[in-house]
């Protein structure tokens, strides 16, 4: 969906607009490297896709989906914690001095890459039971959350309020997200 795509890079226009495109960069390899961590999600989520969408009984597909939410969960909290120890000269061996930063702001965006990996199980979910208006509204709280936030916080905090603005986004999305599934839950209960 376009509209994901723009909330997930309407920052990097922010930056460079306000701040610099040598901080643009930092940030977009930060960005880059937090969302490498999504292929562990992304992977459970093909599998649990195809279950719920062969599966009849929602009962079953609710089971499966809550079953590879908590793998996903725990694959991706040791997965960002792994990344915390990795040294800061590690990520400068690789991207050079001018990227020193890019374990910092790395870390700062951890609590939105975790969010979105349990919502990716939730996504797959509905869009496994063809409900592809929830995934649409929730690309469009993330991109409002983004719009909103963005000429605030990035001008006034410069990366930090860019971490802010995509850790707000990637959170509200996934909480429109697990809120729907949790009344699909209890509308089977």
């Amino acid at each position: 969906c376009i509209v994901q795509f723009i909330n997930y890079r309407f920052s990097f226009y922010v930056i460079a607009l306000y701040i610099s495109l040598d901080q643009l960069g930092v940030f977009s390899v930060s960005v880059a490297l937090s969302e490498s961590i999504w292929v562990l999600s992304r992977s459970l989520a093909v599998v649990q896709y195809s279950e719920v969408l062969n599966e009849k009984d929602t009962k079953k597909s609710i089971q499966s989906t809550l079953k590879y939410s908590k793998l996903t969960f725990l694959l991706t909290a040791s997965a960002l914690m792994f990344v915390a120890f990795i040294p800061r000269q590690f990520f400068t061996e690789i991207f050079g001095n001018d990227f020193s930063a890019v374990k910092h702001w790395l870390m700062y965006l951890f609590p939105g890459i975790l969010f979105v990996a349990i919502s990716n199980l939730i996504g797959h979910y509905f869009s496994a039971q063809g409900n592809i208006k929830v995934l649409r509204n929730k690309s469009l709280v993330g991109f409002v959350v983004t719009l909103l936030l963005s000429f605030w916080l990035i001008p006034t905090y410069g990366l930090m309020g860019a971490c802010i603005v995509v850790n707000m986004a990637h959170i509200s999305s996934s909480v429109y997200l697990i809120y729907h599934f949790a009344r699909e839950i209890k509308n089977e209960v």
